[in-house]
């Protein structure tokens, strides 16, 4: 009998753990990963409510949609990184900090659309690409 009070204390020790690091990790993914007002393009602050200043919206489609937005390769272009096309980019979202990795060919169809949670649209591209409050785009190696 003694043995079966031990099997279930350990068992309630092993259920408060459980539950504590689920806190835990839930507490982690749900709080902001950066400033959703802002973009960080290779290091370069722009503004979400600001892109209009230093960049050309366009109309376009995606998914049936209409949508504006500034082309992604437009911003990263104008953060003054040299030989952009040689890069692969990570977007990472400020709001939870998922994160996709694309190449400088899908940027070249890409949109930052302030107007739709700050996303960045890739009308060629399923969905899953689709990030909402985007908060960096860095560059990587390929």
């Amino acid at each position: 009998m003694a043995e079966r009070g031990k099997l279930n204390m350990v068992l309630a020790v092993a259920a408060v753990a459980v539950l504590i690091g689920s806190g835990l990790a839930l507490t982690v993914t749900s709080a902001p990963h950066g400033d959703s007002d802002l973009v960080i393009v290779n290091g370069r602050e722009y503004m979400w409510g600001c892109l209009g200043d230093d960049f050309q919206f366009v109309e376009f489609d995606a998914n049936g949609v209409r949508y504006q937005g500034v082309k992604i390769s437009d911003v990263v272009n104008g953060s003054g990184l040299v030989a952009p096309d040689t890069y692969a980019y990570e977007l990472v979202s400020a709001r939870d900090g998922y994160s996709k990795t694309l190449a400088w060919n899908d940027l070249l169809n890409g949109y930052l659309v302030p107007e739709y949670e700050k996303r960045a649209v890739f009308p060629e591209r399923t969905k899953s690409f689709w990030i909402d409050t985007i908060g960096e785009i860095n560059p990587v190696a390929e």
